[in-house]
């Protein structure tokens, strides 16, 4: 067993190797660690960045002694000073690893991107956080819980991590006293999701959000669907980091991953090819989005998704945006079709008048 790198707190476990970062799966893609490290100018101005350094002096790894408690036998995680309501505790450390390198038998496993199914397993290596334990069985509540945080590593990056933070006070103030010193930390597990239903459609829907993304694009530069492919253009290098699709679900629609064609199109372009393009375009990204609506549908079904707040009101999100692109795309088609059927009339009636005028 490697040793820990520096200094490890007290009371640690000399079988597990503690970390000061996160150590990444070497079967991790490079489009998966690009969404966990990024350019801080990348986030929202007011987003909070942490710096945080273990060992953590805050918390204390005590045995658990009390024979009532689940965890007897082994340890848990105290307050070694007051922690106020709402205040972060420490990050939660692991291996960082997708769905293609996952320990069946750990209870360590957190999920840290349910939509990468990313997750972080601290059962051979991690920090102070891995002795944490499932507030049932101990007490009647949990006293902190987990959330994304963004972590500043140097050179202009953050990356994305699971912190453990004090639960906020509540309208009630039930927990305005926070964590006391001496007091057991406790959360709720944030496990990932291991349901192959739910594996399954979230890559279905992450191709054919890929997918969507590439059409709208086309259509907005005024390219035909089946224009041909030019991999140099600037427009496919700026798609080339997107997700790419799986082997085992494809369409015949473009990915956000396919070179995408220059636009040949001039002023010289006939409106009516112009305006044909687009409805064989729309016509595209409306089956696109009923393909959306429905695996999101699915989604809503799985256990990981109903177990989930935060998730569930991700895809409830995604459910909405789709469904109401597919209402202003019915709207906008019969609206053109109204349009249209105005001009027919319209030539009709001037051919007719200017035959009238050439009998006169």
């Amino acid at each position: 067993m490697p040793k820990s790198p520096g200094t490890v707190p007290k009371g640690w476990d000399e079988q597990t190797i503690y970390l000061h970062a996160p150590s990444y799966s070497k079967k991790l893609g490079g489009d998966k660690v690009s969404a966990l490290i990024l350019p801080k100018s990348n986030l929202a101005p007011d987003t909070q960045v942490y710096k945080p350094k273990g060992p953590y002096s805050n918390v204390k790894i005590t045995p658990v002694t009390d024979s009532t408690h689940p965890a007897h036998g082994q340890h848990a995680l105290y307050a070694n000073q007051h922690l106020p309501p709402d205040s972060f505790i420490l990050p939660y450390l692991g291996y960082v690893h997708d769905q293609t390198d996952i320990d069946e038998a750990s209870d360590y496993d957190l999920s840290l991107d349910r939509e990468l199914s990313i997750g972080v397993d601290a059962s051979k290596m991690g920090n102070e956080a891995r002795f944490i334990n499932d507030y049932r069985g101990v007490s009647t509540a949990p006293s902190a819980e987990f959330r994304d945080i963004f972590v500043d590593i140097g050179n202009g990056k953050v990356e994305k991590r699971v912190g453990v933070f004090v639960l906020s006070a509540g309208k009630s103030g039930k927990r305005a006293k926070g964590i006391g010193r001496g007091q057991e930390i406790l959360t709720t597990p944030w496990l990932p999701c291991r349901d192959p239903l739910y594996n399954e459609s979230m890559q279905k829907y992450m191709l054919l959000s890929a997918q969507k993304e590439a059409l709208q694009r086309r259509m907005a530069m005024e390219i035909p669907f089946n224009a041909p492919m030019a991999a140099t253009s600037p427009e496919f290098q700026s798609l080339s980091s997107s997700p790419t699709s799986p082997t085992k679900y494809s369409t015949p629609f473009p990915t956000a991953s396919d070179p995408v064609p220059v636009s040949s199109r001039t002023s010289a372009t006939p409106r009516n090819s112009i305006d044909d393009m687009h409805t064989e375009e729309s016509h595209k990204l409306a089956e696109i989005n009923q393909q959306i609506v429905a695996i999101l549908t699915e989604l809503m079904n799985t256990e990981c998704i109903r177990n989930d707040d935060k998730q569930r009101a991700w895809v409830q999100g995604r459910l909405m945006e789709a469904e109401h692109q597919i209402r202003r795309e019915r709207r906008r088609h019969s609206s053109n079709a109204g349009g249209d059927f105005a001009d027919a009339i319209a030539q009709h009636l001037e051919l007719g008048l200017n035959t009238s005028k050439t009998w006169a």
